[in-house]
Formats: C-alpha cells, structure tokens, sequence
C-alpha cells in the first residue's frame, strides 16, 4: 500500500521525496505481496488542501477521504479474505468446550491434564484459593510433607504458563534434587498426548 501526500507543518521536502521513492520502489516490487493498493495513485487522495477529501491539518482523511481508502481496498482485500470454515464438528466443539473450562480453573484444568490425581478437600480449597480475585501477588502455602504441596504448585506453574505462554516463571525448590524432579514433572504434562491434544 503506497503512502497518500499530506500537507501539515511538519511535513518536510525531504520527507515527501522519501515517500515518493517509496510509492515508486513499492509500485515496482510489490511481486512479493498477497494484495497491493495503490492509494497515493488515486487523484483524490493526492491533494491535502482538498477539504472534500482531508481534514484542515491537511494529515488526516475526513469521512469521504476513508470511504475513497475503502473503496480501492476492497476489491483487493476480499479475493485474500479466507474461505468461511466449515462447521465445527461435535468432537471439536467438545473440546473447545473442555479447554476453555479447564483454563478457567484450576480444578479443571489438573482433571483434565491428570486425570488420576485425586483431590481432596483441602487440596480443592487451596486451589479455589489460588485462583480467586482475592489472592495476593505473595502467596505462602504451609502443609505438613507429603500433602502434595509440590505437586500443586508445578500443576498451578504449568497451567499459569497455558494461560500466557510468554510468562516468566523463576521456580525455586529447597535442593537441586527436588528441582530436577519438578522440572520434569511439568515438562511431562506439556508433552503428554492430553495435553498437546488440548494445546498443540
């Protein structure tokens, strides 16, 4: 898409031969391109000064200056648009169904990557309390051993990472034991057959 003129204070001689080059160098190499629209070309939008077309700052485009932007775009744009989808199978929307409530809980979500673990009370009242609106940024679990406190917390690490893939996570563990035993615990949930069923 070339660039339209425009007229503002702040445009400079130097830009405007900037853009020109530009429209000229994308005008001849646009092969690479899916759709290309040549807007600087249409006599409509090359005058600034045209208040049919642009506004007073003589930089943006009034009503019908878009409506002129659209009109070139879409004959371009609609031949990429993408082939409406077929129907979503029973199956698929099962499964859109299952990960989005999964994702909305923690409970779900640990039924549905382990569905052997068993919960108990407290275990279910921890991670309601986990996931709640009033749960802090600091967050301090103290259970007798063996009350699958380490469990929780790489099951609740895993499912923070689905819910934002680009999350940091510094992940401490008392030895360099227990560390190995962690990490692999939560690298084999996220390449489990359920999983990567769920979140390929």
């Amino acid at each position: 898409m070339t660039i339209i003129a425009r007229g503002d204070g702040s445009w400079t001689g130097a830009m405007e031969t900037e853009r020109l080059a530009f429209n000229t160098s994308l005008r001849n190499n646009h092969a690479f391109a899916d759709g290309f629209v040549d807007l600087a070309n249409d006599t409509r939008l090359q005058t600034p000064s045209n208040t049919t077309y642009y506004s007073g700052d003589q930089l943006h485009l009034v009503d019908a200056g878009y409506a002129v932007v659209a009109s070139l775009m879409q004959p371009v744009m609609m031949p990429l648009a993408k082939p409406d989808r077929k129907p979503r199978t029973d199956i698929e929307q099962a499964r859109d169904e299952r990960r989005r409530l999964a994702l909305s809980s923690p409970i779900e979500f640990i039924s549905l990557v382990q569905p052997k673990r068993w919960l108990g009370s407290i275990h279910r009242e921890i991670l309601q309390w986990w996931d709640s609106t009033e749960a802090k940024n600091h967050l301090l679990l103290l259970l007798p051993r063996d009350h699958m406190k380490s469990a929780l917390a790489a099951l609740l690490v895993v499912l923070e990472l689905t819910r934002d893939p680009t999350l940091k996570v510094l992940y401490i563990s008392s030895t360099s034991n227990l560390a190995t035993k962690q990490l692999k615990f939560m690298k084999d949930i996220l390449t489990s057959d359920v999983y990567r069923m769920y979140w390929a």
